[in-house]
């Protein structure tokens, strides 16, 4: 197989074989062995292998009447065709079909193939057989072989050649990793074909690669490399006799500044017909001076040893390859110790701690507010609302009955760092008991009860316990929720690791990071316990177990409280554009988006793209990888790298990625890769998906980028909530699996976190009046078309930014509702101005008066300044009304309503 030459008679068409035609006649058969780049269906029906073969007459350029197709796969096709004069034919084979307009079934073609008795195999072979002089390829990609693999065929001819002895070995450039399938790349399959240059290397494993053999006695590879540069190098091995235990042995010059390191294991058991890969990272210091090095890599087995010469050639001239130098130092790296840790500072300016007057302890909008007779918050807070219904409880439970367990002088202190402290003592007939707790700047609770008995006791239980309020409407821990009465207990190794407990977007997140084990106590026993029956609660405990007088036992409790719904300061963060192609999108093309989510971020590298990175942060429009923790391009070299090396992986669902299994040994090498992504100047934010990699990561992701840099994750109805202890490094969720809020049973409302969705076959008023954030998508035009809209018309509205509440629909606390049923109503507050969005659903245009909730609000009548319905650009014109006034809203459409205040001082201005 070569490259193509000269007119293609078949414009469709990527790969032709050519024929010689000794002597003509009214059918010849060829049975010719090639190599499609394409996934072909073997033996498909007669109409579909005639639709994709056609053979021309190469002097005449005309096409060849009848083609009969017998075999066809992507290792061969046995056809016949005719009549043929004698010269030369060009056989085509067309991926998407070369005539699919002609009907085969009534065709001439079928005629004629009855005539000959083609359908007749031992008719068919008594046929005169041509020869394939080649194959070309006319889209083969420059320089890459692996593009297309080599035969069974080829590879039973190759061993059957080669099986005297146990094993051959290869020098290949590092930038073509052998194929992780085993079948051999298509330019070392190249047998003499014409007189091409490629053919004239010969041999099926002959050197292609700048013409040189590979072996004992043969010229040396050459690997340029630039001092303080790096470089891969593999050593290929086949196996052509047997199982044979080989080892490959790298020698280095450390003197002369060059070095060679092995990766993995040097030694491996090669058996019959196996393609595998030893992998070296070859290296000059920068003090390397320039010269020819000579390194022999010597290859042993089963007593026959061969010696494959490499010259590395160190040179300032040499070609600073960044993707490759990237690939060596991943590699370099696999096996190395991971990081540790990444120490989490107190201080997260975000969610300040502020100690108010009283008991209360604030982070974010959630209030503790500590009962000073217990030390245990008597009360929690999100946005105002209360969320428990009676104090938070510390119970020891024994046969004798059960106590509930307060404190004496209870104090607070302030650390450094921004961690308010308190702590209080009590002690009893039996114990002394010893309770501190503190709130961190990133929402962490945490408590510790010491506890030394005074006399032997054995426990039934000690437990905290939580009461919620009546109207909280969500709660649940990892994907469970208990929404009828009953119960769901989980222990230590069912891995629970938090809970929700709120109303629509109002409630506390509450967590336990991994590093401190997945429960609120440790202990063999210990169990969280959801419950909803005449109220809901939880309860989470130690289990029985026996104290000893005077050894002291503690306890721990960490809680994570994350502020919820908080949103990004910057407007524009709010507008996401997912890329899920190849191609960056030009500014122009996304207006409104504030971040293009890239879902691929192995289109970061590539040299297209860089111009679209450019126009993107000028426009500012930041860039967000998306992180699958060890996945990696299944085109790269780095993937088909650790493929060889035996490290489990498998496909992405649209088979572009390969994913590793998670492993110690490959955590440095991945954090180095993803280090790459974030300096890239155009990113200013990365996608998480859920992971406990990815988690523990979250907070050294939300420091890498300085300020701004914006943390997301994926999620979607029935999120796993364990993947929440990263929460306040977190700015939002993609909600990739689509949630409509507590009626389906979902955790999606009751995060905290920002959610993005995709609009599906929303419209525009249902976006506006649900008050989600939608992200576009470059794979649906029309859908995004309307999100961009919704943009454009959230700023004409001016609710595009932070520090508003919204209220929904179904909230009993909105100071706005309908007269009417049929006409839906949300709204957003903020300073002196009520945003309403109106939607009515029905097929008839339908009047309403919106009733104004001025208590609620806080304001007189008399300090409301107008009613109106803003000009909104393709959706409304302006209109002002009165309080209590009709307004009439068109079928399946809307009405964005205005309503606006302002209060008198003494002095007689406004605030």
């Amino acid at each position: 197989m070569f490259a193509s030459h000269g007119i293609w008679e078949e414009s469709s068409a990527g790969v032709r074989a050519i024929v010689e035609v000794p002597k003509g006649g009214p059918a010849v058969t060829a049975d010719i062995l090639w190599r499609l780049p394409f996934n072909v269906e073997e033996n498909p029906s007669p109409e579909a292998m005639w639709e994709k073969i056609s053979v021309y007459d190469a002097s005449s350029g005309r096409q060849v009447r009848n083609v009969h197709v017998r075999e066809l796969s992507a290792d061969r096709v046995i056809l016949a065709f005719g009549p043929a004069d004698a010269g030369t034919y060009h056989v085509y084979f067309s991926y998407g079909g070369a005539k699919p307009s002609r009907d085969y079934e009534y065709s001439s073609t079928l005629v004629w193939a009855k005539e000959m008795k083609l359908f007749n195999y031992p008719d068919f072979n008594k046929l005169p057989k041509m020869r394939a002089d080649g194959v070309e390829m006319r889209y083969r990609p420059q320089g890459n072989p692996y593009d297309a693999a080599s035969t069974v065929t080829e590879a039973d001819a190759y061993f059957t050649k080669k099986s005297k002895t146990p094993f051959q070995a290869y020098y290949v450039p590092g930038e073509y990793p052998v194929n992780d399938a085993g079948r051999l790349p298509l330019a070392f399959a190249a047998e003499i074909v014409k007189n091409t240059e490629e053919g004239k290397t010969g041999g099926f494993f002959g050197r292609v690669f700048r013409g040189r053999t590979s072996g004992n006695g043969g010229s040396a590879d050459t690997l340029s490399i630039a001092p303080g540069g790096k470089k891969l190098m593999q050593i290929c091995l086949v196996g052509t006799k047997g199982t044979t235990d080989v080892t490959v042995s790298f020698p280095s010059a450390p003197s002369a500044g060059i070095h060679v390191k092995p990766v993995g294991r040097g030694k491996l058991k090669l058996r019959e017909r196996d393609v595998r890969s030893v992998w070296a990272v070859a290296s000059a210091d920068s003090a390397a001076s320039d010269g020819m090095y000579e390194f022999p890599v010597k290859i042993s087995g089963a007593g026959r040893e061969q010696t494959v010469r490499l010259v590395v050639e160190v040179g300032k001239t040499a070609s600073s390859d960044a993707g490759g130098y990237a690939d060596a130092e991943f590699i370099s790296l696999v096996g190395a110790p991971g990081p540790g840790p990444v120490a989490v500072d107190d201080v997260n300016p975000r969610f300040p701690v502020t100690m108010s007057q009283g008991y209360d302890v604030r982070s974010g909008n959630n209030v503790l507010s500590i009962n000073p007779a217990t030390a245990l918050p008597g009360q929690i807070f999100s946005k105002g609302s209360p969320l428990l219904s009676s104090p938070v409880l510390l119970v020891f439970s024994t046969s004798n009955g059960t106590r509930k367990i307060g404190v004496d002088n209870l104090m607070f202190s302030r650390r450094d760092g921004g961690v308010q402290q308190w702590s209080g003592s009590i002690r009893t007939h039996d114990m002394d008991v010893k309770l501190s707790g503190s709130l961190a700047a990133y929402g962490m609770v945490e408590y510790d009860v010491d506890v030394m008995p005074l006399q032997d006791i054995s426990f039934r239980n000690v437990s905290l316990e939580f009461g919620f309020a009546p109207d909280i409407t969500s709660a649940g821990y990892d994907t469970v929720r208990v929404l009828e009465k009953g119960a769901v207990s989980l222990s230590g190794q069912d891995a629970s690791s938090g809970m929700w407990i709120g109303r629509d977007r109002r409630g506390v997140y509450v967590s336990v990071p991994a590093v401190n084990g997945n429960m609120f106590y440790s202990g063999d026993n210990a169990s969280l316990t959801l419950y909803n029956g005449s109220g809901m609660g939880l309860v989470a405990g130690t289990g029985a177990f026996d104290a000893s007088k005077g050894v002291s036992f503690s306890l721990k409790c960490r809680m994570q409280l994350l502020p919820a719904d908080y949103s990004a300061e910057n407007p524009s963060e709010r507008n996401l554009y997912l890329v899920r192609g190849d191609t960056l999108p030009e500014p122009g093309d996304i207006p409104g988006a504030g971040i293009a989510v890239v879902r691929n971020p192995d289109i970061l590298f590539d040299t297209f793209n860089v111009a679209r990175m450019e126009k993107l942060v000028s426009s500012g429009v930041r860039l967000a990888p998306r992180i699958e923790p060890f996945s990696l391009p299944g085109k790269s070299a780095a993937a088909r790298v650790l493929a060889s090396l035996d490290y489990p992986y498998v496909f992405s669902a649209d088979g572009r990625n390969m994913m590793f299994e998670a492993s110690d040994s490959l955590k440095a090498a991945f954090v180095y890769m993803y280090g790459l992504l974030t300096e890239n100047p155009a990113v200013g934010g990365v996608v998480l998906v859920p992971s406990l990699h990815n988690m523990e990561n979250a907070y050294a992701y939300s420091q890498r980028g300085g300020d701004g840099f914006m943390v997301f994750t994926e999620g979607g109805d029935g999120f796993d909530a364990s993947m929440f202890m990263a929460a306040p490094w977190v700015d939002g969720v993609l909600e990739t699996v689509p949630c409509y809020g507590d009626a389906a049973g979902g955790l999606c409302a009751g995060s905290g976190l920002k959610p993005y969705s995709a609009l599906g076959d929303r419209t525009v008023w249902d976006a506006l009046i649900s008050g989600a954030d939608y992200y576009a998508d470059d794979t649906d035009s029309t859908a995004s078309s309307a999100v961009m809209k919704v943009w454009k018309l959230r700023r004409e509205m001016g609710v595009d930014a932070s520090g508003y509440l919204f209220y929904p629909a179904w909230d009993a606390s909105i100071p706005v509702v309908s007269s009417s049923g049929k006409v839906k109503i949300s709204a957003y507050e903020s300073d002196g101005r009520l945003v309403v969005i109106c939607r009515n659903s029905s097929p008839e245009p339908v009047k309403f008066v919106p009733q104004f909730d001025l208590k609620a609000l806080g304001v007189k009548k008399w300090e409301v300044e107008r009613l109106e319905a803003p000009a909104l650009d393709g959706l409304q014109d302006a209109a002002y009304y009165l309080l209590g006034d009709s307004v009439e809203v068109p079928a399946s459409s809307g009405v964005v309503l205005t309503l606006t205040w302002g209060k008198l001082h003494s002095s007689g201005g406004k605030s």
